[in-house]
C-alpha cells in the first residue's frame, strides 16, 4: 500500500503530470494558426461594415449640401420670377452646377389660374430636381379706358 502522505502531496502539488499521448505535450502556449485565421476574419467582417457606414454617411453629407445649394438657387429664382426676370438672367442665377428649365401654362375657360413652374436639375447628380410653380396673376381688365382716355389729351367733360 502506498503511503497516504505521498498520496495527499501529489493530489497538492502545483505540477502536472505530462500525458505521453497528449497532442500538445511541447506546446508552450499561445495561439494556433486558425484560431488567428478566425479572429482576422471576424477584424476584416467588423472594419467592412464601418467602413461601409462611413462612406454612407459621407454620401449622404454630399447629397444634404447638394439639396441646401439647390434650395438657396431656387430661392434667388422665385424672386427673379416674382419680378417678372427673363429666363436668360434666371439661368445665370442658378449657377454653375444646374440646369434651368421654365415651363408656362395658360388661363384657359376651365382652368382659370395660370402657373409659371420652374425646375432645376443638377448636373452632378441628376436625380435631384427641385420644382416650384408660381401663380401668375390675372391681367387686370381696364374698366376706364375712355377716362384715362380724356385725362391724356386734357379734356374735362363736367
Amino acid at each position: 500500500m502506498a503511503n497516504p502522505a505521498a498520496m495527499a502531496m501529489r493530489r497538492i502539488s502545483p505540477h502536472r503530470t505530462c500525458n505521453r499521448n497528449s497532442p500538445r505535450k511541447n506546446s508552450r502556449g499561445g495561439f494556433t494558426l486558425v484560431e488567428v485565421l478566425v479572429a482576422l476574419v471576424i477584424l476584416a467582417i467588423l472594419v467592412a461594415t464601418a467602413a461601409r457606414g462611413l462612406l454612407t454617411s459621407l454620401a449622404s453629407d454630399e447629397i444634404s449640401a447638394q439639396i441646401f445649394a439647390g434650395t438657396l438657387a431656387m430661392n434667388r429664382l422665385e424672386a427673379a420670377a416674382a419680378r417678372g426676370d427673363d429666363a436668360d438672367k434666371m439661368q445665370a442665377l442658378a449657377g454653375s452646377g444646374w440646369l434651368f428649365t421654365e415651363t408656362t401654362s395658360k388661363a384657359t375657360e376651365t382652368n382659370a389660374i395660370a402657373w409659371r413652374v420652374i425646375s432645376l436639375r443638377s448636373e452632378i447628380r441628376p436625380s435631384l430636381q427641385l420644382r416650384t410653380a408660381l401663380r401668375i396673376p390675372p391681367p387686370v381688365p381696364d374698366i376706364f379706358p375712355a377716362i384715362r382716355e380724356d385725362a391724356r389729351n386734357g379734356s374735362d367733360n363736367r
